[in-house]
């Protein structure tokens, strides 16, 4: 189970961690990431909700989840919150060719680090003009299936380590089944309004 893992992972990184980190505080946020987990995350504030949990675990000046589209070598940016990044906004689809990270992520299924690539991509380039030198990332894998990403990035260099790398794996592993839900549901959304506006179209037409 993943709360067994969860606090496997916190015992060992007492031993990994030479940081004071509040392992209380840790495992409080995991579970409030469990309990928001279950809500639906196109529900509002639920985003930042989540954000602010992930925050006490691992500090960040961004944090962004993506949509893959493999079909279309695509990725969407459902949501970011904190740092602005050119090409980076909430709602802005861009090429896997543009960003070596995220196809890396998703193809390896693994959390990694994504600073240290000698060539990241248009993405890599924003990312790092905006200062944000420090940058993880990993895969969103529900029923088998990387849907997405989840990314964390900070101004301070060197600011992660193995240990941040095997928490954000977590919290990866925590959400995917909620964003899996969502993209989903939006898709649902998508079509019923595209059936509405052929039905709306074809009742135009039949008009004598």
């Amino acid at each position: 189970m993943l709360i067994n893992k969860i606090n496997a992972t916190i015992n060992a990184i007492k031993g990994v961690n030479s940081k004071n980190h509040d392992l209380a505080a840790e495992r409080a946020a995991y579970a409030e990431i469990g309990r928001i987990s279950g809500i639906p995350f196109s529900v509002s504030n639920v985003y930042e909700r989540f954000a602010k949990q992930v925050a006490k675990i691992i500090p960040f000046d961004l944090i962004a989840i993506t949509q893959l589209d493999l079909d279309r070598d695509t990725f969407t940016v459902l949501y970011t919150l904190g740092m602005k990044v050119t090409g980076l906004g909430q709602g802005e689809t861009v090429s896997l060719k543009d960003s070596v990270a995220v196809s890396e992520v998703a193809a390896s299924q693994r959390a990694m680090r994504t600073d240290n690539h000698p060539e990241g991509g248009a993405t890599a380039q924003s990312l790092s003009e905006a200062g944000l030198l420090s940058r993880i990332s990993t895969p969103l894998i529900a029923n088998e299936k990387t849907i997405g990403t989840l990314h964390l990035a900070s101004k301070k260099p060197n600011a992660y380590g193995k240990s941040d790398l095997v928490r954000l794996e977590i919290v990866g592993n925590q959400i995917a089944g909620a964003i899996a839900s969502a993209i989903l549901l939006q898709a649902e959304r998508d079509r019923a309004s595209q059936l509405k506006s052929l039905y709306d179209v074809a009742a135009i037409i039949a008009q004598p």
